[in-house]
């Protein structure tokens, strides 16, 4: 199942290195699920923090991957509609790990790391 948020985000640049990404991107005013997580004071859910980290694990490993675990998500500030972010990857092929961070205005916004399996 696609979840294809990332459409309601504006990348500014993608840079992708053998085994890194970095990214600029600006989070939507017009993502769905800002309408119920909260009204009134509309915040990026977690869940959508670490998809977008999967996602953005998919174009740098460039193959199918499966989640195997998540093994670290913590969210240091948070996310809102039309907050710019700069997100960085790293990806170890030899533990097939992902390791992010998605800064706000030079601040870190949020840190995870996922054990994914190549496909």
């Amino acid at each position: 199942m696609t979840l294809s948020y990332r459409r309601h985000m504006s990348e500014h640049e993608v840079f992708l290195e053998p085994g890194s990404l970095s990214a600029r991107l600006t989070v939507g005013h017009d993502l769905p699920v800002f309408q119920g997580h909260f009204p009134g004071r509309p915040l990026l859910p977690g869940f959508l923090v670490v998809h977008l980290v999967f996602e953005y694990a998919l174009q740098l490993v460039g193959k199918p991957l499966r989640l195997r675990s998540i093994d670290k998500a913590r969210f240091h500030a948070p996310i809102l509609p039309g907050d710019m972010l700069d997100v960085t990857l790293r990806y170890d092929a030899a533990v097939h790990r992902v390791s992010a961070t998605l800064l706000k205005n030079g601040a870190k916004t949020a840190v995870v790391r996922m054990t994914v399996s190549v496909l």
